[in-house]
């Protein structure tokens, strides 16, 4: 095996970082125990190691974009789990079922996937390449899923950048900088020690796991708010 990290590494980082970001959230700023000056700091440093989550899953989702047999499978895959995470979404992010303020991340990762399979196609003209370029952000306007165009513009750099590591970390940095404007941009630029030090290696195997952790995750976190503070009932 190479040295470096593989995909199913920086799942495993993306995975931990997104749980640390959720819980402080769930567990943390609802409950009010971010209040406390204890509460404050460690709230404050899991949202920090959070915001290593979004930088990761972009750089996999471009990955798998071209790696996988069947776009179209998984094009659909993401936007089944979209779907079956918008409820758990709702309970982390907006306390409640319902959160028409914004929709769950799952739906920028479809809304990219299904314009860089556009960009791909051959035949592209310039002129089309940009009309589906504006079309994919006005859908992610529409839509409001988390990160909006920001996390779309963030994305696309990765893939148009793919080949060239340099502009790819020099690009995404000043994007998740203007993203933040503040100590998260820098927090979230740390992902790229890792994205660089990728392998181009699948590594171990864990079927749907890694995509059923994203609403598994948050329906626990749901459960525990509610169990320990009665947070939902």
């Amino acid at each position: 095996m190479k040295s470096g990290y593989t995909a199913w590494d920086l799942k495993k980082i993306a995975i931990a970082a997104m749980i640390s970001d959720h819980a402080a959230v769930s567990l943390l700023y609802w409950t009010g125990l971010c209040k406390s000056l204890y509460g404050n700091g460690v709230y404050t440093a899991m949202r920090l190691i959070g915001r290593m989550a979004f930088p990761l899953y972009a750089f996999l989702i471009v990955q798998g974009f071209f790696y996988t047999k069947n776009v179209k499978y998984y094009r659909m895959r993401l936007l089944l789990l979209a779907l079956a995470s918008e409820i758990p979404y709702n309970l982390v992010a907006g306390h409640s079922f319902f959160y028409p303020q914004g929709q769950n991340i799952l739906f920028l990762f479809f809304t990219a996937v299904l314009c860089m399979g556009i960009l791909e196609q051959q035949d592209m003209q310039p002129f089309g390449k940009l009309a589906v370029l504006l079309s994919a952000c006005a859908a992610v306007f529409i839509l409001r899923p988390d990160y909006g165009l920001g996390g779309l513009i963030f994305i696309l750099i990765l893939y148009f950048f793919r080949g060239d590591p340099l502009k790819r970390v020099w690009a995404g940095c000043i994007v998740l900088l203007l993203m933040y404007r503040n100590d998260s941009g820098l927090a979230s630029c740390i992902a790229f020690f890792f994205i660089n030090r990728y392998n181009g290696e699948k590594g171990k195997d864990m079927g749907y796991l890694p995509y059923a952790v994203y609403p598994l995750h948050m329906l626990l976190l749901a459960a525990l708010g509610e169990v320990f503070y009665g947070l939902y009932f």
